[in-house]
Formats: C-alpha cells, sequence, structure tokens
C-alpha cells in the first residue's frame, strides 16, 4: 500500500481564498489537487471542509463580513450539483 498525497493547512487556506474571488475558478484548484494525487475523501475532509471552517473563522473575527462568506458557499454549492 503506497503512501497517498495529503492536502496541508495551507492548501485548504488557499481554497478559502480563492472561494472569496469572483475571478477564482474552484474547479480548477480541485483538478490540481487531483493531478497531485490526493484522493476525494481527503479534498472533501481536509480541503473544502477545512476552507469552510476557515472562513468561518474569519467571519467570527470579523475579518470579513457575513455577506462575504455566503457568497462562496452558493459558489461552492453551485460546482457539487
Amino acid at each position: 500500500m503506497g503512501v497517498r498525497a495529503a492536502l496541508s493547512p495551507d492548501d485548504a487556506q488557499y481554497l478559502a481564498r480563492q472561494s472569496l474571488l469572483a475571478t477564482a475558478d474552484l474547479h480548477q484548484v480541485i483538478a490540481a489537487w487531483l493531478q497531485r494525487g490526493i484522493g476525494l475523501e481527503s479534498i472533501y475532509l481536509d480541503g473544502i471542509t477545512q476552507a469552510a471552517r476557515t472562513l468561518g473563522q474569519w467571519w467570527l473575527s470579523d475579518e470579513i463580513d457575513f455577506g462575504t462568506v455566503t457568497v462562496p458557499k452558493s459558489i461552492s454549492s453551485d460546482n457539487h450539483h
């Protein structure tokens, strides 16, 4: 059994930051992770989930406002349908 590639906290933070940009293509970020050999389970649990937590932390610490945090959530929902 080989060692699987893993996402770092920096990867999740990058996804969170990209999700705040109207021009970001989140599909490209995830496609790049897949090309690195990251499994789907890790992408969901270590990437997307942690990025959402990061956005929530930024909101709670007033680094971003509610409107800013809800736009990425709606974009991310659109990307998964």
